[in-house]
């Protein structure tokens, strides 16, 4: 065996004793610059999926992520006038749209439809006959009946 031989067999065997002394699981420290900067990254993505997932994003993303999202197509003439669903659906689609008026318009209409306004206005009539009525004092309850017909509150029955 010549001395170029014997070295590189040296050499081989020196290895394979470092290797052996290696404890198993362990990574060895091999510098890697790409592998740092692929970390990183990765850990921002981690980051920006745990917040995804506890839903921290501001209402300005959700309104983005929405507008992006798959196109709603407006409601035709004769599903615009179903109460209650035709104003919302164009308040959706308006909103998708970027027109936030129509939008606020729209939703104002949906609301209106779900709260009839002529339930409202006899509340509000009757509620201001009523106060007269507790404003003279208590009264038998045939007495506040016969007041309640002669205030045309409510009809007989």
């Amino acid at each position: 065996m010549n001395g170029t031989a014997f070295f590189a067999a040296f050499q081989i065997f020196s290895r394979r004793q470092l290797m052996a002394r290696m404890p198993r699981g362990e990574p060895r420290s091999v510098p890697d610059p790409e592998g740092e900067m692929y970390d990183r990254a990765m850990a921002k993505v981690r980051a920006q999926r745990e917040a995804e997932d506890r839903g921290l994003r501001s209402p300005a993303e959700m309104l983005e992520e929405f507008q992006k999202g798959p196109r709603i197509e407006r409601p035709s003439l004769a599903q615009s006038f179903i109460p209650i669903v035709g104003p919302a659906w164009e308040a959706v689609a308006d909103l998708q749209d970027g027109n936030y008026g129509g939008a606020a318009f729209n939703a104002a209409m949906a609301v209106g439809d779900a709260l009839p306004a002529g339930a409202v206005v006899k509340g509000l009539r009757a509620a201001s006959k009523g106060v007269g009525v507790l404003k003279k004092g208590s009264v038998t309850a045939n007495a506040a009946s016969k007041q309640i017909l002669e205030s045309r509150i409510g009809g007989k029955g």
